[in-house]
C-alpha cells in the first residue's frame, strides 16, 4: 500500500495536463450549452476577456505542476522505487551503482581506471591512476582497492605501489610499495560515476548538475538534456491543452461526452510521446 502512496505525486504531474483539459472542455462546453456564452457575446464581452480566466486557471495549474515535479514528486517517486525494486525484488544494485571496467579523467592531469566501481559502498578494486604532468606520466598508483574516506576527503589507497618516474630521459623511476597510502584523488564517489537516470526520480536542478559533473569527465550528456527540457515542457503543457480544448469546443460544439473523449484521447497520446 506504501508504494501506491509514494507514487501520488508522480500521478498528480501526469494527469496534470489532462485534468485541465477536462475543467476547460466541461466548463467552456457547459457555458455555451447553457447560453452563458452568448449572453457574454450579446453584452459585449470579447471572447478572450471571458476567455480568460480559464487560461489564468491553466496558468495556475502550470506552477501547480512544476512545484510539485521539482519537489515532492521526486524523492516520493525514488522511494516507490526503492520499496518495489529494492524490498520487493530484492535487487541490492537497482541503482546500477556498481561498475565494471570504468576509465574516467578526475581532473585534467588525473587519470583513473578501475576493474569494479561499487558507488554503493564507495570502493573501487584494482586501481590504476596515472598523474601527468607536461604531457607525461610522472606519479603512477597501482592498488588493489581504494575506498572513500569521508572525514579526510580523500581516497585511500591500499596494497599497492607507488611509482614515480623522473624528468630525464635517464633517471629511472622509484617504486614504493604501501599498504596504505591517502592519493591525490579527491573527487567524491558520487562525482566520478553516476547513477541509473531516473527521469521521474529527478528534479530539473538534479538533471542540471548532472549534465554539469558528466562534463567534467567528458561523458555523453544527451539523454540528460532531452530529460531536462522534457521536464520544462511539462508544465506548459496544461496552457497548450487549454487553448487546445477552447479551440475544439468553440469550433466543434461538442457535448460532455463527446469532451470527455477527446479528453482521454489527448491524454493517452501525450502519455505515450
Amino acid at each position: 500500500m506504501s508504494i501506491f502512496f509514494y507514487q501520488l505525486p508522480y500521478f498528480v504531474v501526469k494527469m496534470m495536463p489532462l485534468a485541465t483539459l477536462l475543467a476547460i472542455l466541461f466548463s467552456l462546453g457547459g457555458m455555451i450549452s447553457r447560453g452563458e456564452w452568448k449572453a457574454g457575446m450579446a453584452g459585449g464581452w470579447r471572447p478572450f476577456e471571458m476567455a480568460l480566466p480559464l487560461l489564468v486557471c491553466a496558468g495556475a495549474a502550470a506552477l501547480l505542476q512544476l512545484g510539485v515535479q521539482e519537489t515532492v514528486a521526486p524523492p516520493a517517486f525514488m522511494k516507490s522505487e526503492f520499496i518495489f525494486q529494492g524490498k520487493m525484488w530484492g535487487r541490492a544494485d537497482w541503482k546500477r551503482l556498481a561498475r565494471r571496467d570504468v576509465s574516467f579523467s578526475a581532473r585534467p592531469e588525473i587519470f583513473v581506471t578501475a576493474h569494479l566501481f561499487d558507488g554503493g559502498s564507495q570502493t573501487m578494486d584494482r586501481v590504476l591512476v596515472n598523474i601527468y604532468s607536461a604531457g607525461k606520466v610522472s606519479t603512477e598508483i597501482n592498488a588493489n582497492r581504494a575506498r572513500w574516506d569521508k572525514a579526510s576527503g580523500v581516497w585511500i589507497f591500499e596494497d599497492g605501489v607507488l611509482i614515480k618516474y623522473g624528468a630525464g630521459a635517464k633517471s629511472r623511476p622509484v617504486t614504493t610499495a604501501f599498504t596504505s597510502y591517502a592519493g591525490p584523488l579527491t573527487n567524491p564517489p558520487d562525482a566520478l560515476i553516476m547513477e541509473r537516470l531516473v527521469p521521474d526520480g529527478v528534479s530539473t536542478m538534479d538533471i542540471s548538475d548532472r549534465i554539469r559533473r558528466l562534463r567534467a569527465i567528458g561523458a555523453p550528456v544527451v539523454a540528460e538534456k532531452v530529460q531536462f527540457y522534457a521536464k520544462l515542457a511539462g508544465p506548459l503543457a496544461n496552457v497548450v491543452l487549454a487553448v487546445t480544448g477552447m479551440a475544439l469546443v468553440l469550433l466543434v460544439r461538442m457535448n460532455q461526452l463527446f469532451s470527455f473523449g477527446v479528453a482521454l484521447a489527448a491524454g493517452f497520446s501525450s502519455g505515450c510521446s
